[in-house]
């Protein structure tokens, strides 16, 4: 068996016997939606795994071979916990964590994906991640100035839920598509002022937009 998944559908008893699981010497990718006590040292041939959060697992820094990475309710302060999992590619987050400390030492992250998460409000250090080319923000009401983002010299794809303005987006180097759902300021000239978007993409056309949608693929298309 390579993958498996143990979903909340079903309730495991508490005093699971763990010996089965820990046994799938060949278990590339594992999920698990319940609050069970388990030792990741012995699922060390992972390389995707998606979690419910619980603080009753163990070691998950020693895997090391893990690429793809979803934690839902996490609850930590920051990410130190998964610092050591080197080799991760990919990684959404989703809950309670107020910092992203840690997260620099994933140099190998490509798509990052924080969704619903209330109480993070500065991650200006991805910036420092040379090969993050994704960015997926959804719903994380205290994340909303991307100024940061002008000194990136990475990223080439963007989604954020909402965010007060656009005015990073011209000095983004490589940036090549991005979409959104809101714009506080409703200013959206700035996408025709980058020299590197290709694809745009919002809804809805807000009334207090500066453009429609279709205006701005039209003129996009003459440049």
């Amino acid at each position: 068996m390579t993958s498996l998944i143990i979903s909340d559908d079903f309730k495991i008893k508490k005093a699971m016997n763990t010996e089965a699981l820990y046994s799938l010497v060949n278990l590339k990718a594992f999920s698990c939606s319940q609050n069970l006590k388990l030792d990741f040292s012995f699922l060390i041939h992972l390389k995707t795994l998606t979690l419910k959060y619980s603080r009753n697992f163990s070691n998950l820094n020693q895997l090391k071979l893990v690429e793809q990475l979803s934690l839902r309710s996490f609850n930590e302060e920051d990410c130190t916990l998964i610092s050591e999992m080197e080799n991760i590619q990919s990684l959404k987050l989703q809950g309670s964590y107020t910092s992203l400390e840690g997260i620099l030492q994933l140099k190998n992250l490509e798509l990052l994906r924080l969704i619903h998460s209330s109480k993070i409000f500065d991650i200006s250090e991805i910036n420092e991640l040379e090969k993050l080319s994704s960015l997926y923000i959804e719903k994380c009401k205290r994340l909303l100035n991307f100024d940061f983002l002008k000194r990136n010299n990475s990223m080439e794809e963007l989604f954020i839920s909402e965010l007060d303005s656009l005015s990073f987006i011209p000095t983004m180097k490589k940036l090549k598509t991005i979409s959104f759902w809101n714009v506080k300021d409703g200013n959206l000239e700035p996408l025709l002022n980058s020299l590197t978007l290709k694809n745009i993409y919002f809804y809805p056309n807000r009334k207090f937009y500066n453009y429609k949608l279709q205006d701005i693929l039209s003129r996009l298309t003459l440049q």
